[in-house]
């Protein structure tokens, strides 16, 4: 089996788009959004954009490129291995001062445990199979991902472990520690537990010992949620807030809630269906989500898993793999799957789940809080800001059953594209206007590759979902739309795919022009541009499995967050909005969306039909 880590060498460096490829492509996406007048001023910025500051700015992020592509391919270069990675990591995440949690983070409903007799017993496995996962990536022998056959990059596997987001003012940081301790939250204490080479009974025996200790005491000063919702505050409030803690007596509390390698929140919950395991994982209720920390494993009274994961260091499909291969390895302890795919790969046949654990006795240690009258009062206050987010959060899981990628197939279409014609639908029908919409993309062909947006709205998905409510237009001719708009929607994904779009591009661009003390150029400024950036339809789909479902809310009031998976007899939409706008309901536009799928099925199917008599 190859080294993952030696295949990395052998990826491509990510290309730098042409000035003249990234303006074409904006235009082309703004021609469905913005008026006439508007497309052709912002044409006229763009060539003058070229002629002018564009090239000093594409001089800049060429010598960047160049500068980037002489680095190492195993990570040590990291934020300069390609010319995009530190634009987009401060961009996107590091530089935002919003709140991350339930902003930003993810959400993952990622086991059921049927019950609750062995909720300990199960979760200790669990941990074992995080750490197996761990073992695989630290000596390489984690299978490569493909892509079309292809390997795809790993890097990010590097920061899945230990890695924190650290509040910084103007710009947070991202920090790492190989550490051999979890931190543990129950009703608000927070334990330090040794967990790397000590056996899956001993973790038990801690997990219940941590259960015993945190029910014979009272709730922490500041209440049960208080220091963990210090995390939860704008990116400067907590900057603050955490630089106070470390000068007031918790400098070894700070350190070792960064330094372990990622929590466990044993929660005083019992969400029943999907939505609630969602909508718990989002915010725990205001409790045991230390917001930074790259994920948090919640359980359940109930048995039931989610994740809480911080966005920065990673993309949804590698933390995915990841819960996959941690339930499989908790399944087969259990007896329960035969024929673990990921744990087979390693392990051979018979599974031998104990053979690389260790034992090590399990250490553990309550870590307590030095508090004040201040810091007392700012646990109140973020505790209190923090349910107010919560409360405003809408979210909702939506199974469309009878319906999956066999039913799209038929159709001869590809699933992704059907999906994100359906969305195009039910928002216009929902909202009565033409979406700016978001869709990820993956970029990981390429060396330390992530995402880039796919612009979903086109002249051509607008004519169909036009077309869909005009009643003096035939089935054949709906048909003929929509695969005219799935056509472009698949060849602008390939796009993406090989970073041959814009998005990314000008917002290295405008970067840069900070950067290098430029004024912002007036094609940023353009009414346009800023339409597209106004993103109000944010959508991503989950491929391969691993995972009951994924989400995560919507960046503005104004916008729905939508994530999908599509399963071979059904789709899974998780859905959010914010109760600040009640025009964005959730309930309304999971009506429409089931609305839009049945009536461009049943469009396809009798157009189909009539061409067969023809």
């Amino acid at each position: 089996m190859p080294n993952m880590w030696e295949m990395q060498q052998d990826l491509e460096r990510l290309p730098l788009p042409s000035l003249q490829q990234s303006l074409d492509g904006y235009i082309e996406v703004l021609k469905a959004l913005v008026s006439p007048k508007e497309v052709e001023e912002a044409r006229k910025l763009g060539e003058e954009f070229i002629r002018n500051e564009g090239k000093v700015l594409q001089e800049h992020l060429q010598k960047r490129k160049n500068e980037c592509d002489k680095s190492n391919s195993d990570g040590s270069d990291y934020p300069n291995t390609t010319w995009l990675e530190r634009f987009w990591e401060e961009g996107a995440y590091l530089k935002g001062r919003d709140p991350i949690a339930i902003w930003l983070n993810v959400m993952l409903d990622a086991f059921d445990d049927k019950g609750t007799e062995h909720r300990l017993k199960r979760t200790a496995w669990f941990i074992i199979g995080l750490l197996d996962f761990k073992r695989q990536i630290d000596t390489g022998i984690l299978p490569v991902e493909k892509a079309f056959g292809k390997p795809v990059c790993s890097s990010q596997y590097r920061k899945l472990f230990g890695t924190t987001r650290v509040p910084k003012r103007g710009c947070d940081e991202l920090t790492a520690s190989n550490s051999d301790y979890i931190a543990v939250e129950r009703k608000g204490h927070w334990y330090k537990v040794l967990v790397v080479g000590v056996q899956p009974q001993d973790i038990e025996a801690a997990l219940r010992s941590i259960e015993h200790d945190a029910a014979s005491r009272p709730p922490p000063a500041g209440g049960i949620g208080g220091v963990s919702a210090m995390t939860s505050q704008d990116r400067d409030t907590w900057a603050d807030g955490r630089q106070y803690m470390l000068q007031h007596g918790n400098k070894d509390f700070i350190t070792d809630m960064e330094g372990a390698l990622f929590h466990v929140s044993l929660a005083p919950h019992r969400p029943e269906d999907h939505t609630a395991v969602w909508l718990s994982t989002a915010h725990s209720h205001c409790n045991g989500i230390w917001f930074d920390k790259i994920f948090t494993v919640l359980v359940y009274e109930n048995g039931k898993i989610g994740l809480n994961v911080e966005h920065t260091p990673a993309d949804a499909r590698v933390s995915t793999r990841m819960i996959a291969h941690a339930c499989e390895y908790t399944n087969a302890a259990a007896g329960v799957t035969v024929g673990c795919k990921w744990i087979q790969k390693v392990h051979g046949d018979p599974i031998d789940l104990n053979r690389h654990i260790g034992n090590k006795p399990c250490y553990w240690n309550r870590m307590d809080v030095a508090t004040d009258s201040h810091l007392l009062g700012c646990f109140r206050k973020a505790y209190d800001h923090l349910e107010v987010m919560a409360g405003q959060t809408m979210l909702r899981v939506c199974i469309y059953g009878g319906f999956g990628a066999k039913h799209i197939k038929e159709m001869k279409c590809g699933p992704d594209s059907m999906v994100q014609l359906i969305l195009q639908l039910a928002f216009k029908r929902d909202q009565g206007y033409t979406p700016s919409t978001y869709e990820t993309a993956s970029l990981r062909k390429y060396l330390h590759g992530r995402t880039e947006t796919l612009r979903t709205t086109s002249v051509e998905s607008v004519k169909f979902v036009e077309a869909m409510d005009d009643r003096s237009s035939s089935a054949v001719k709906r048909d003929a739309l929509f695969r005219k708009a799935a056509d472009v929607h698949k060849t602008r994904m390939v796009k993406c795919m090989n970073a041959e779009s814009f998005d990314r591009h000008l917002l290295c661009l405008k970067m840069s022009a900070a950067d290098l003390g430029m004024p912002t150029p007036a094609l940023f400024e353009h009414s346009a541009y800023k339409y597209l950036s106004n993103i109000v339809l944010s959508t991503s789909q989950l491929a391969g499995g691993g995972v009951e479902g994924f989400g995560f809310n919507a960046p503005t009031p104004t916008c729905y967050g939508c994530s999908y998976r599509i399963l071979n007899d059904l789709i899974v939409f998780n859905l959010c909005s914010h109760k600040a706008h009640p025009n964005f309901d959730i309930v309304r536009f999971e009506a429409a969306i089931y609305t839009a799928a049945a009536d461009i099925m049943r469009t396809l199917r009798e157009a189909a039909a009539r061409k067969s008599k023809i």
